[in-house]
């Protein structure tokens, strides 16, 4: 949703600065800057061409890396957009969670599985499931009302009126839905199912924390985990994706031979979990991919190695891109009716390509940058934020003295 225009921005016909003071993503920021729905493919048409044909291949893990950055190559932001296009899908599920120092792979499986709620995703594989438990031999719920609750919750309600479906009571429904999946699926973890069913046919939102009570001896958080995969496809076959951003701090945070082993241990659990069923898809910084390549490491990359099939480089930005890229920033916060010769106004495209080669191509700094150029351009009253502008703002943008030999190389290669 675009915001309310601010009038310091009115000469340089834009609602608001249109880019990033600091450009991290933050999908849950409300601002068009930062959330991620600003979003330029053709930036990186290269490597979204090489992930589609890993994620149409069902890899069971793909890492999507920096290219020997560790900030600020634009990582997030494609794994990002990638996972809203996947949420498309009307035969799969598509969770997006975010990796911390703190969080070990059984975190990552908590997170799941509440997205799989929160999202709808569990509602549906439990409507699906329903007629095949109607048609089996004297159930709890007899098939014509089956077919009256499907049409009377179509979306997941705070609330369900078993009785007026059954004479039975919830946990007795419970119970027998249970003991039919056991049937299906020998597979599964009794008092998992159980407690998915009994809330699912009684107060639906009461189901994260009822999974959070669970405690079954001799599993763990990835054993239900596992149980919940199977309940998604009990019935109708369901592929998979989980999106893991910032798992490259994960991986740093359980450094160390022992934790390493472990965390790589429990991942790798994960992955054989989802075997045909799903895809990982990850993000890595340099440092974490050396750390994986350590004693410990090899319980997950021995399953899938950090090499040209499973991983995705996201190089530096083109000059050209880098202007594509602002044009993306500059064209969602232009003031309606605004008819301009250059669409990049106030800013110039040698002066744009000028930032990319100062800041190396990547796009965070660049966009921070182009932000402070933006305040700096407005409090002095510049009409045009040209090259010339730049060489006399240098230190205050580009965080550095203007260096000429830097300058020359530019005009040579660039300008």
């Amino acid at each position: 949703m675009k915001s309310e225009s601010n009038p310091k921005y009115k000469e340089y016909r834009l609602r608001d600065n249109p880019f990033p003071e600091t450009a991290t993503l933050e999908p849950t920021s409300g601002d068009a800057r930062t959330s991620g729905e600003i979003f330029n493919d053709k930036i990186f048409a290269e490597e979204f061409d090489n992930l589609w044909k890993k994620i149409d291949s069902r890899l069971n893990l793909i890492y999507v890396t920096g290219g020997g950055w560790e900030l600020g190559i634009g990582k997030s932001a494609l794994v990002y957009n990638v996972w809203k296009s996947l949420k498309k899908k009307s035969d799969a599920t598509a969770v997006y969670v975010r990796g911390s120092a703190k969080l070990r792979p059984s975190d990552f499986c908590n997170q799941i599985v509440a997205k799989w709620h929160n999202e709808g995703y569990l509602w549906q594989a439990f409507k699906n499931l329903l007629p095949s438990y109607g048609s089996s031999p004297n159930p709890k719920i007899p098939a014509r009302n089956i077919a009256s609750f499907l049409q009377n919750y179509t979306t997941k309600p705070e609330r369900v009126q078993l009785s007026a479906f059954t004479y039975e009571r919830e946990e007795k429904v419970a119970a027998d839905l249970q003991k039919w999946a056991q049937s299906k699926d020998d597979g599964l973890i009794p008092e998992v199912s159980r407690a998915f069913f009994e809330t699912y046919l009684s107060s639906p939102n009461d189901f994260v924390e009822r999974w959070n009570e669970l405690r079954v001896k001799g599993h763990d958080d990835i054993d239900f985990f596992d149980t919940m995969l199977k309940l998604l496809s009990l019935i109708q076959a369901v592929y998979h994706y989980f999106v893991i951003d910032q798992f490259e701090d994960a991986v740093r945070g359980n450094q160390g031979k022992n934790q390493l082993a472990n965390f790589c241990s429990e991942m790798r659990r994960i992955i054989v979990s989802c075997a045909k069923k799903g895809t990982v898809l990850v993000t890595l910084h340099p440092e974490s991919e050396d750390i994986l390549g350590q004693r410990g490491g090899e319980h997950l990359i021995g399953l899938a190695g950090l090499d040209d099939r499973h991983k995705v480089d996201i190089k530096e930005i083109t000059p050209d891109e880098a202007v594509d890229l602002a044009l993306s920033y500059l064209r969602y916060f232009r003031l309606p009716n605004t008819n301009l010769r250059d669409e990049l106004y106030p800013l110039d495209e040698e002066a744009v390509k000028y930032v990319r080669h100062i800041k190396g191509g990547r796009p965070r700094e660049i966009l921070q940058a182009l932000s402070t150029a933006i305040e700096v351009g407005i409090e002095s009253h510049c009409v045009r934020l040209d090259l010339e502008f730049l060489k006399k703002n240098h230190r205050e943008i580009l965080g550095k003295v203007l260096q000429d030999e830097t300058f020359r190389t530019f005009k040579k290669t660039v300008g």
